[in-house]
């Protein structure tokens, strides 16, 4: 049975599989057809990861003040760091639409800047942790943290006057951040069968379970009083 932090953790993580497609979409539909409605989706995608993000700060509080674990410390810095980088290529987002292009781009290269740092927390908390995938989730972590940092990238060279390489880098540095969260969901999908099978196990050995036959309790093989 899954701890409600996990819970949180694990719905976070679907969460910004989901946000970071629409943002990519989004890239790919402004950068690749020119389409105006692409800037909207990469800001709607951004406020959908800072929700997931902020599920996965939550759930790992939760854990923390169960667990007392130094490393999940990370796990919530990492977390609340890319929701202000998300909150902050939202407004950049805006920025660009309505106001300036130019302050928009600064403002993205920043809050991209700023979830890679998150998802660098993210992985080395990983990688300190007991998930019998870890490796996997910090490869996840690390994938999503390079596809920010190529983003943020990529807007300092638009403002550089050098548009075609910063979209191209801004554009696959999206669609590195959406394999670095199906990732990260596929490692969380395999450690909770795995614990779920431990469990299970655990269960089927006798410890903690009762079997009943008539007029008789037997705990663990041990025949107690009769009923």
């Amino acid at each position: 049975m899954k701890k409600h932090g996990e819970e949180l953790i694990y719905s976070g993580a679907w969460v910004l599989v989901i946000g970071t497609t629409i943002s990519a979409l989004g890239q790919t539909k402004e950068i690749t057809m020119g389409d105006p409605n692409g800037a909207k989706w990469v800001a709607q995608g951004n406020a959908i990861q800072a929700f997931g993000n902020s599920l996965q700060g939550l759930g790992n509080i939760e854990l923390f003040l169960e667990e007392k674990e130094p490393f999940q410390l990370d796990a919530i810095i990492g977390a609340w760091l890319q929701v202000g980088g998300n909150i902050t290529d939202i407004v950049a987002t805006d920025f660009e639409i309505h106001t300036s292009k130019e302050d928009g781009l600064r403002l993205n290269a920043v809050g991209s800047g700023v979830q890679g740092v998150g998802a660098a927390y993210e992985a080395v908390g990983a990688a300190a942790g007991k998930s019998p995938t870890k490796n996997l989730e910090v490869t996840g972590n690390s994938l999503f943290a390079l596809g920010a940092f190529l983003d943020a990238t990529g807007s300092v060279f638009v403002l550089n006057k050098m548009d075609t390489s910063g979209d191209r880098l801004s554009l696959i540095g999206s669609w590195v951040q959406v394999v670095g969260a199906c990732v990260e969901v596929i490692a969380l999908t395999i450690a909770s069968n795995i614990n779920l099978a431990q469990q299970k196990r655990e269960v089927d050995d006798g410890i903690g379970y009762y079997w009943y036959v008539p007029n008789t309790v037997l705990l663990k093989g041990i025949q107690m009083a009769p009923l």
